[in-house]
C-alpha cells in the first residue's frame, strides 16, 4: 500500500535532525506537505464516520469512534469530521487544500459564512476567496471573508457582527509581585486591525535586534543570540503599541 511507503518515508524523515531543515525553503515545504496530509487525513477520518467501522467497538456516535481508535480529544475529532463535510460544498477549497496552498483554518472560516442564504454566493465566488487565502495573511483574510458575508447576507452577518463585537473585552490583572497578566477578545475586524499594527511593531524590533546582533557579532546571528526572545519582542510591541 502507498500509506506503507509513506511511513517508511517518513520514517527516514524523522529520523534526521530536524535543524538541517531550519531555512524557509524548507519551512515553507514542508508547511505545505503538512496541509496535503491533514486534508488527506481529513477525507479518510470522513470515510471511516461515513462507513460505519467506528461502531464495531460500541461507540454511539462517529465521534466517541474516532475520539476512541485514534486517541484524540473528541473536540479534535469534531473537527476533522466538520472539516470533512464541509469539504463537499466547497470544493475549490478542497483542492487548494488538497494542494497544500491554504490549511484547515482556512476551511473552517469559509464553511461559517456558508450558510443557507449565502450558498449561491459562495459557489460563485469560493475560487476569488480561495485566490485570497492563497496570498494573504490569514488575519488580513479573515476580514475579508467578514466582509464578503456581510455583502452576502447583510441581515445575517450583521447581527452576528454585532453578537461577536458585544463580546469583546480586555483586561489586565496586577499580580502580588507586580507582573501583569491579561487576555483579549476581539471581533474580526478590531482584531484584524490590533494583530496587523502588533506584528508590524514586532517585525520593526526582530529587524533592530538582527541589525545589533549582525553589528557585534560580525556576522549573520542566530535566533538565540538576538537580545530579545520572541516573547520578549511581542511584550514590548505590546508596550510601543501603547505608547
Amino acid at each position: 500500500m502507498e500509506l506503507n511507503a509513506f511511513i517508511g518515508a517518513m520514517d527516514q524523515l524523522v529520523s534526521e535532525e530536524a535543524s538541517e531543515y531550519r531555512d524557509a525553503e524548507s519551512i515553507i515545504a514542508l508547511e505545505r506537505q503538512l496541509s496535503r496530509l491533514e486534508c488527506f487525513v481529513t477525507k479518510s477520518a470522513l470515510a471511516f464516520a461515513t462507513e460505519g467501522e467506528w461502531a464495531l467497538d460500541g461507540a454511539k456516535t462517529p465521534t466517541a469512534g474516532l475520539s476512541t481508535r485514534a486517541h484524540l480529544p473528541k473536540t479534535e475529532a469534531r473537527r476533522q469530521l466538520r472539516r470533512g463535510r464541509a469539504l463537499a460544498g466547497l470544493p475549490v477549497c478542497a483542492e487548494a487544500w488538497s494542494n497544500g496552498d491554504i490549511e484547515g483554518a482556512h476551511v473552517d472560516l469559509l464553511d461559517k459564512v456558508r450558510t443557507d442564504v449565502t450558498t449561491e454566493a459562495m459557489q460563485r465566488d469560493e475560487a476569488l476567496l480561495v485566490e485570497q487565502a492563497k496570498g494573504m495573511k490569514f488575519e488580513a483574510f479573515c476580514g475579508a471573508v467578514a466582509y464578503w458575508a456581510q455583502l452576502a447576507d447583510p441581515n445575517g452577518a450583521e447581527e452576528s457582527d454585532m453578537e461577536r463585537r458585544a463580546r469583546r473585552d480586555v483586561f489586565l490583572t496586577s499580580s502580588l509581585d507586580g507582573m501583569w497578566f491579561g487576555q483579549m477578545t476581539f471581533d474580526s475586524i478590531s482584531g484584524t486591525i490590533v494583530s496587523e499594527e502588533h506584528q508590524r511593531l514586532e517585525r520593526q524590533l526582530f529587524e533592530e535586534d538582527w541589525a545589533k546582533a549582525a553589528v557585534e557579532l560580525g556576522r549573520d546571528p542566530r535566533i538565540d543570540e538576538l537580545a530579545r526572545t520572541s516573547a520578549q519582542r511581542r511584550a514590548d510591541a505590546m508596550v510601543e503599541m501603547a505608547t
